[in-house]
């Protein structure tokens, strides 16, 4: 739109119509009064001065005018300024990739914005915050940018001393090359190239001078072979795409080229001034052409034209009047809704749409929506079907018609046509959302949720009224709380705003509280079907709920919510549905549980997930144990999302909590087969841990795990032995310290003789007494390889264990014997421990390990001998490439869970970027060299586990593509743990099969 403003005529238009109509539609009611927000996005003030900008220079261009849209984005944006100083880093930069947004350039569209609307006092303190901001304002040189654009906007001539000195600044910090940077002294980005070109441009600098110039080179000689610009490996983008640098390289292009003479309206004047008749061809390519408003001439032939024998005629002249939004054509659209072709159907429903929006309150407008509402009330199935596209897509301003609200709730609950009930029902999801009005969304939700009712209805009604349940109660909360609330600089602001959206989230949970309590079972069935087995984002199944743990989708990390309110509403409805008889409705009360995971504090929710580890459905067990992590008894919750305030403060435990877990662990108690009774008690046994030193005065727990210490099963015993540790009765206890002496003796590794271990390094009054000491001097002095690994595996991964002197001979050993993979996980371990790294023993070995080393090897001793740091070492040199390629390389290709590969998202990323393999599945020599070189850029040599090729994955950080790896012990992360540690691959060795990754 910056380049038609600057005259050039749009060529895609098609397209650009469409992409106007949703930006039209994208608001929706935000919890200020006539306030709007865009849930897909966190940069609030910004995205809605940017999107008025845009359909600003869009109106400009077209003639129309639809002046509430730019007076509704205007409330959120005056309520944001309501502030005594601008906000750092523009808006919405809490979860913001680089570059963050600069504050200038919010306040440039915002500026924009409130002279639009005619809000001169809001501009007026816009450009005061903007213009006495200190010089700690100016933290990049995207900021020094935007701010002399902002200048030169609001005041060329008021404020021509300082965009003088901002201009000879930008001047100063061109690059040789004519490029500019991000930040200032960086690396150089084209977009930031674009950025100074622009201010550049509105400062009344033009190409003549040097500098432009030589800016203006350099875009256009790295301008992409497929039109765009995209700056490869640039580092201020976490995903590298072509949007951001296109779009400001043209904005700066249009300002210094202008187009001369201008472009006008659709078609610069080029559109046809007669329809040719001479055949349906010449016809046909006319219609097309026509944009603009025409000559009265060839409006009336278009009108002829729409009904006209021929149905591509027809359908083409329909379009063309629906694009000209033509008033005397309201008998030509609602007679074409029972044309007997679908497409001249749908294209007259899109010109109703059309017309009703574009020419609000006129007498057209008046008699399209008694018309449309007349088609929706026909008899003829065709004709009613024909109507409901008009509200099929981009209908915002017909959402609050009172008329159109009645017939869509109407036919949505009792229409004899399938297809058309089915089209009514999906348009209720978009009323909702468009509607600020609370007596219509609770009617609305009525009617959901009895149609769930009919069970004569036709399966793909239920389908629809399953998917705009789930879509009313998918609001991205995370958003509202985390970025649109917070950023509201008023507290009365903020408060009204939480207390207008949970009472929304309140009158969801009423509704559908209803319904579980005292539906019918179809009717709960459907309800819990609705809001767990949503099919376009989860299909129902119960190892992919708990991989993603029930609500994590892709980049989709905002589930179903609720807060407030509506938590309490829900939360006895769900413990009672876990108690139900039906293994189906208990299997989704779990998943429905997860819904209420921001809510502060839910000890009843929490017991009842903890009582159904004993289930007797497996399923419900594995459920119950991925839903206790989000209402756990102690420790850390589940990583979720953006939103800081999501992590609740009060217990989820009270007085009924401990009592449930010991009647678990009482295998008597539960009745289960001693298979699913072990699993039990290991699980109760985990879980009791959590409670960690407030198990230290009981006594009656301290017998029980003694004797569960004491299982068949090494899970039991290693749960067992986890809660010790905060057991000082059994410290002191003799019986319990041979326990622990014949789990060290175990013939081979498992679960329990780890746990023994790691107990008696942890607890010193257990691992020092004469017994167990023994035991474990002997188990650390094996001479098995199978327990040498085990107990280097031990110690990498728990840092209680890590460092005890007692792990001196182990590692001599692993040093010592000729097997390469041992020796790197003893050097692994060396490396996480500065206190094994310092001892003198240790360091001997060390030396005569680097005097018969290779030179990788022997790199990595004497970095461990000197203390270095890894910036003193080659890392082509210290990493093994051919094991990357035959190790690494193809685990970053194996599919998970989700049906994914790291190639799939990776191969456009700017930082870790993936060359995926040739059609064949084999990596060419090239293509394993740039994904060597790639997988460099998020490694630590210095602190292997601190790599970002392993910390993501695991979810250790944010992670856009989910959770792949379990644990640390997942096979993907110990081969790579091991190539970061220096591991070699024999020549010729094959790479085995890899899964699960």
């Amino acid at each position: 739109m910056w380049a038609n403003r600057n005259g050039y005529p749009v060529r895609e238009r098609e397209a650009l119509r469409f992409l106007a109509e949703r930006l039209y539609n994208a608001p929706r009611p935000f919890y200020l009064p006539d306030a709007v927000w865009v849930r897909f996005i966190g940069a609030d003030a910004h995205v809605l001065s940017q999107m008025a900008l845009i359909l600003r220079e869009y109106e400009r261009m077209t003639g129309e005018q639809r002046p509430d849209y730019f007076t509704r984005q205007a409330v959120y944006v005056r309520a944001f300024y309501q502030r005594d100083a601008l906000p750092p880093n523009g808006t919405g930069n809490n979860e913001q990739n680089p570059p963050t947004l600069s504050s200038y350039e919010t306040a440039w569209l915002a500026w924009q914005l409130f002279k639009k609307v005619g809000d001169e006092a809001t501009a007026a303190r816009v450009e005061k915050l903007a213009t006495t901001a200190d010089e700690n304002s100016v933290q990049t040189l995207d900021d020094l940018c935007w701010q002399t654009i902002f200048l030169c906007e609001v005041g060329r001539d008021k404020y021509a001393d300082r965009i003088k000195a901002n201009v000879e600044r930008i001047k100063r910090e061109q690059k040789p090359d004519g490029s500019w940077s991000y930040r200032f002294n960086d690396k150089p980005a084209e977009f930031a190239t674009a950025t100074a070109l622009f201010a550049l441009a509105k400062a009344g600098l033009t190409v003549d001078d040097p500098v432009v110039r030589k800016g203006v080179v350099y875009l256009l000689t790295h301008q992409k072979p497929f039109g765009a610009w995209n700056t490869d490996g640039q580092p201020y983008e976490a995903f590298n795409t072509p949007f951001k640098e296109t779009q400001l390289t043209l904005m700066a292009l249009a300002e210094l080229f202008p187009n001369e003479p201008p472009a006008k309206g659709w078609t610069d004047g080029k559109q046809p001034t007669r329809i040719r008749s001479e055949s349906v061809d010449t016809v046909l390519a006319d219609m097309i052409a026509v944009w603009d408003k025409p000559m009265p001439t060839v409006l009336k032939q278009l009108r002829q034209l729409a009904q006209t024998k021929e149905p591509l005629v027809r359908w083409e002249a329909v379009n063309a009047l629906c694009r000209l939004a033509d008033e005397g054509s309201v008998d030509i659209f609602l007679k074409a809704l029972s044309d007997d072709t679908l497409m001249v159907r749908r294209a007259a429903a899109q010109a109703l749409r059309e017309l009703i929006t574009r020419r609000p309150n006129t007498d057209a407008a008046r008699k399209a929506i008694a018309g449309v509402v007349a088609a929706l009330r026909s008899p003829d199935v065709k004709v009613r079907r024909a109507a409901l596209r008009v509200v099929h897509q981009h209908f915002r301003w017909l959402a609050k018609l009172p008329e159109f609200t009645e017939q869509m709730l109407a036919m949505a609950q009792r229409d004899p046509d399938a297809i058309a009930r089915l089209q009514a029902v999906q348009a209720l999801s978009q009323w909702w959302v468009w509607n600020d009005n609370f007596a219509v969304r609770a009617r609305i939700l009525d009617v959901v949720l009895n149609g769930l009712a009919d069970e004569r209805a036709d399966p793909r009604v239920l389908w629809a009224l399953r998917e705009t349940l789930y879509n009313i109660c998918d609001e991205d909360v995370q958003y509202v709380y985390a970025f649109w609330v917070p950023e509201l600089p008023r507290e009365e602001d903020r408060k009204a705003a939480l207390a207008y959206f949970e009472r929304l989230m309140a009158l969801q949970a009423q509704k559908i509280a209803r319904v579980l309590e005292g539906g019918t079972t179809f009717q709960k069935r459907q309800v819990l079907m609705a809001l767990t087995e949503f099919p376009i984002v989860r299909a129902w199944n119960v190892h992919d709920q708990i991989e993603r743990n029930f609500y994590r989708i892709g980049n989709d990390l905002d589930a179903i919510d609720f807060r407030g309110a509506a938590a309490d509403i829900l939360e006895p409805v769900i413990v009672k549905l876990l108690d139900d008889p039906d293994p189906f409705v208990r299997q989704r009360a779990l998943v429905l549980s997860s819904y209420l995971r921001s809510a502060d504090g839910r000890p009843r929710l929490a017991n009842a997930i903890v009582r159904l580890i004993a289930d007797a459905d497996s399923d419900v067990r594995l459920l119950a144990l991925q839903a206790h992590k989000l209402f756990p008894f102690g420790g850390n919750h589940v990583q979720y999302g953006i939103d800081p305030r999501r992590y609740p403060t009060s217990p989820n435990f009270n007085d009924e909590t401990l009592p449930s877990l010991m009647h678990l662990l009482d295998g008597r108690a539960n009745g289960l087969p001693e298979g699913v009774r072990n699993e039990v008690q290991a699980n109760a046994l985990r879980i009791l841990a959590e409670f960690g030193d407030r198990l230290k005065e009981r006594a009656d727990i301290a017998q029980t795990v003694k004797a569960l210490a004491q299982s068949a099963d090494p899970q039991v015993r290693a749960a067992a032995f986890e809660v010790a540790r905060f057991l000082p009765q059994l410290h002191a206890d003799p019986e319990f310290h041979a326990i622990v002496v014949a789990a060290l003796q175990s013939p081979g590794p498992n679960a329990a003789r780890r746990a023994a271990v790691k107990l008696a390094i942890s607890v010193n009054a257990i691992g020092h007494t004469e017994a167990v000491s023994t035991a474990l001097d002997r188990l650390v002095q094996s001479e098995r390889k199978e327990d040498i690994a085990d107990l280097l595996a031990l110690a990498r991964t728990d840092p209680s264990v890590r460092d005890d002197v007692r792990l001196v001979p182990l590692l001599e050993k692993a040093l010592t014997l000729a097997d390469g993979d041992l020796r790197t996980q003893a050097l692994t371990l060396l490396r996480q421990s500065k206190v094994h790294a310092s001892n003198p023993a240790l360091r001997l070995v060390l030396q005569q390990v680097a005097s018969t080393a290779d030179d990788g090897m022997k790199q990595l001793v004497q970095q461990i001998l000197d203390g270095a740091t890894s910036s003193k070492r080659d890392p082509e040199k210290a990493l093994d490439f051919e094991y990357f390629r035959v190790r690494v390389q193809p685990l970053l290709a194996v599919v998970g869970g989700d049906g994914r590969s790291c190639f799939s998202c990776h191969a456009n990323q700017s930082v870790f970027n993936l060359r995926p393999p040739d059609v064949s599945g084999n990596f060419p020599e090239e293509v394993s060299h740039h994904n060597f070189r790639s997988m460099l850029r998020v490694i630590d040599l210095d602190n292997p586990e601190n790599s970002l090729v392993l910390k993501k994955p695991t979810t250790e950080v944010p992670h856009c593509g989910g959770k792949r790896w379990e644990s640390k012990e997942h096979p993907a992360y110990q081969a790579i743990l091991l190539w970061l540690n220096g591991a070699r691959v024999k020549q010729g060795e094959a790479l085995g099969k890899q899964d699960n990754l």
